[in-house]
């Protein structure tokens, strides 16, 4: 019969027009007609967000943020970060030293999760650092007081990508305007060559989240766009270099070069 219907509508147009289509042109107006004046990329646009907000509704539905998201509470989260500064100032007087820029930090998160192909194949979402479990960063040399709080960003967003249906590797980029003390040593003033740390740390101790640099790489330096892409110069300093190491402090006050040799020595380590 349905192979029938379209024989008799190919031979027979007038007829099946009159009698049928009037009904069918009405239905099929009005499923349309919301969609008449819509550009294709409105339509699109409107279906990755109702994509997104699916997954995320799915991945924040038994999320618990406070809690590290790992399934072996026994294994640490290892959390690769790089540097990039984007603007220094030196204050002689108070020997401080004002830092500008952003941190790139990636690690892997095993409750995030989501099988892509329940999901139309959508293998990464952005979501807002709060949303998630983050590390907690400070500067171990601050000079802001209570302020040091708030010198790395709380505010930005990370973006989740699905590794496997049970691993997603987050990406997080939090700014950071950090004020850290120095010892400055004029004696060979004009021509005095200064060193200056920023010591960042995670408020975990080393047996939870244990910090690594991404790929070895020195922090990135941007002080300048464009023609001033090379720009190592701020009023009268010259930016030598920036490199980073790793140093470990225990619970005895002491840094040190060498890692933990132990889970127990671990526990008292940052």
């Amino acid at each position: 019969m349905f192979t029938n219907y379209y024989l008799i509508f190919y031979y027979f147009p007038l007829i099946i027009l009159l009698i049928y289509s009037p009904i069918n042109s009405q239905i099929q107006t009005s499923e349309f007609s919301n969609f008449q004046n819509e550009l294709p990329e409105e339509i699109s646009n409107r279906t990755y967000v109702q994509e997104q907000t699916n997954l995320q509704k799915y991945i924040f539905k038994k999320y618990d943020r406070k809690t590290r998201p790992v399934q072996n509470q026994s294994i640490p989260t290892t959390v690769l970060f790089h540097a990039y500064l984007m603007h220094f100032s030196v204050d002689q007087l108070q020997q401080t030293m004002f830092l500008n820029g952003h941190i790139y930090m990636t690690w892997s998160d095993d409750k995030a999760t989501w099988d892509p192909s329940l999901f139309n194949n959508v293998r990464t979402t952005m979501v807002k650092t709060w949303e998630i479990w983050h590390p907690e960063l400070r500067i171990a040399n601050s000079v802001s007081g209570v302020n040091q709080y708030f010198e790395i960003s709380r505010r930005s967003h990370a973006t989740l990508t699905s590794i496997t249906p049970n691993k997603t590797k987050v990406e997080s980029y939090p700014t950071f305007s950090v004020r850290v003390g120095c010892n400055f040593d004029f004696r060979d003033y004009p021509n005095d060559e200064q060193n200056c740390a920023a010591r960042l740390y995670t408020t975990n101790v080393m047996s939870e989240v244990e910090l690594a640099i991404y790929y070895n790489l020195e922090p990135s330096v941007m002080l300048g766009w464009g023609n001033q892409s090379i720009k190592k110069n701020i009023q009268e300093w010259e930016l030598l270099s920036v490199n980073a190491n790793l140093s470990f402090y225990k619970s005895h006050r002491k840094y040190s070069n060498e890692r933990p040799n132990s889970a127990y020595e671990a526990q008292s380590t940052w």
